[in-house]
């Protein structure tokens, strides 16, 4: 009998054959700086999508466009945000300028730019996972370092450590057409499956 079984734990061979499997064919290095880190992302990576479930290490940019209105609140989408580029430790979002979104002398308003970073990690971590999986914001921090006025917003966002429950995120925030930093945010989610 072997350690699972004393504990009293049944294990199922074939799915820890294919969860090895899977962990040998993933070459990603992923974003996060330790080993150990690495080894748990490849772990929790899909073999392959299932149907209905989009594959976000293949997805083109139009894929992951319908990804976001698939399962994003219908306020959030008619803010405009669009995928620009996925990867498979993150992604890329853009904020169009739109006077919905400004406060006086056309400055994109905070919330519009909180909801966007939100939406931007809930990307980088189903890029993370493969697939989009049911989660939830536990925390998200936003720190603004400059107005951005009169133009859109650029969001890049980055897994830095993916856990069983609980999953980290940043989201570096510039304005459209300038790589001066104009926010960062940090997000911690909840899987709920």
């Amino acid at each position: 009998m072997g350690p699972a079984r004393a504990h009293g734990h049944a294990t199922n061979d074939r799915a820890v054959a294919d969860r090895q499997a899977r962990a040998a064919a993933l070459s990603y290095p992923g974003p996060c700086r330790s080993d150990r880190a690495r080894q748990a992302i490849r772990r929790r990576a899909p073999a392959a999508p299932e149907v209905g479930n989009l594959a976000i290490s293949g997805l083109r940019t139009e894929a992951a466009n319908a990804l976001l209105a698939d399962n994003f609140a219908p306020w959030v989408l008619a803010s405009g945000l669009k995928v620009e580029k996925i990867l498979a430790e993150g992604g890329f979002l853009r904020l169009p300028f739109a006077a919905e979104l400004c406060r006086r002398g056309g400055i994109l308003c905070g919330q519009a730019l909180s909801s966007g970073a939100d939406s931007a990690m809930v990307l980088a971590l189903a890029a993370a996972n493969g697939a989009f999986k049911p989660c939830t914001t536990i925390d998200l921090s936003m720190g603004d370092m400059r107005p951005i006025s009169q133009a859109g917003a650029l969001l890049a966002a980055r897994l830095m450590r993916l856990g069983k429950t609980l999953t980290f995120c940043s989201c570096a925030v510039s304005a459209a057409g300038t790589d001066k930093p104009a926010a960062f945010a940090t997000g911690t989610y909840a899987l709920l499956e």
